[in-house]
């Protein structure tokens, strides 16, 4: 039986689906977008990727063009030796986090499944396209040969699991990683995107209190780090953050009594935060704490 909803006619099923989170991960082909375009646009949903790099450029002070360097680059030596990179991606995760707050989105891109990690009412979706496929899209869109084709989608999924594997420690292609894998060799778009409407309407994916609470700590642990991240007199502090309904947990390495209290002024102006418990030690600066 279908109903009428805002968007069309959908399953009898998804009348009672509501206050959901949806991650693709999907290569750079264009079927993935199309599932979620598709996926978002019958449940009414936004369809977020690029605006979160703008959000987080804009909230941060950030060149939007370098977030989307950490996002889409494999990093070089150096990079790899300092903690700038990881900095820039706390942005992404902010403001990432704080969309997701509001429920009701599809987020097709890198790195989705991590950013919302530990999230309950999150549908992890991976989407496969046969590596044929994938080379007969490049012949016909940049005119290169088939060898050529097939050597560039071979570098690309070479960087991108080099690069996923520098910025969150995982493989992406590790089926765990996610709720669903589909495979668009057999699957068609259409039964992709009804597939994933079948399974956003499972129970486990529906809000709780308990997993809002969950992602709004998520959420106020994410803005801390970012806005840590982003002042020139805490960017280099080591510390860990941990917050529960408000209050705030800040534990680490700090180098004097002044640059404990710059954290913790800093932490006690970020929206949200009721409370700020101090956990943080002294240390003296060695050669293990520059770079």
């Amino acid at each position: 039986m279908l109903f009428k909803g805002e968007h069309g006619f959908l399953p009898e099923f998804m009348e009672e689906t509501a206050m959901s989170i949806i991650t693709i991960s999907k290569g750079s082909e264009p079927e993935g977008k199309i599932v979620a375009q598709q996926v978002a646009e019958r449940l009414g949903y936004r369809c977020i990727d690029p605006e979160v790099i703008e959000e987080a450029a804009k909230r941060f002070h950030i060149s939007e063009g370098k977030l989307t360097q950490v996002l889409e680059e494999t990093p070089g030596i150096w990079e790899r030796l300092i903690r700038s990179r990881r900095n820039y991606l706390i942005f992404i995760q902010a403001a990432m986090c704080e969309m997701a707050c509001g429920d009701n989105m599809v987020y097709h891109g890198s790195g989705g499944q991590q950013l919302l990690g530990g999230v309950p009412h999150v549908l992890k979706v991976r989407i496969i396209v046969p590596i044929e496929r994938r080379i007969e899209w490049l012949v016909a869109q940049q005119g290169l040969t088939p060898e050529e084709a097939a050597k560039q989608v071979h570098a690309k999924d070479a960087e991108k699991t080099q690069r996923l594997r520098y910025l969150y420690d995982i493989d992406w292609n590790d089926p765990g990683l996610y709720d669903m894998v589909i495979n668009l060799d057999r699957i068609s778009i259409s039964s992709a995107v009804g597939a994933i409407l079948r399974g956003v309407s499972f129970p486990e994916f529906k809000k709780t209190s308990e997993s809002q609470r969950i992602i709004d700590d998520l959420a106020l642990v994410s803005l801390v780090k970012a806005t840590l991240a982003a002042n020139e007199r805490t960017n280099k502090a080591l510390v860990e953050i941990v917050a529960q309904s408000g209050t705030v947990a800040v534990s680490g390495a700090v180098f004097s009594e002044a640059s404990k209290a710059e954290v913790l002024e800093v932490i006690r102006q970020v929206e949200g935060v009721v409370a700020v418990e101090d956990l943080l030690e002294i240390v003296i600066p060695t050669g293990d704490f520059m770079g």
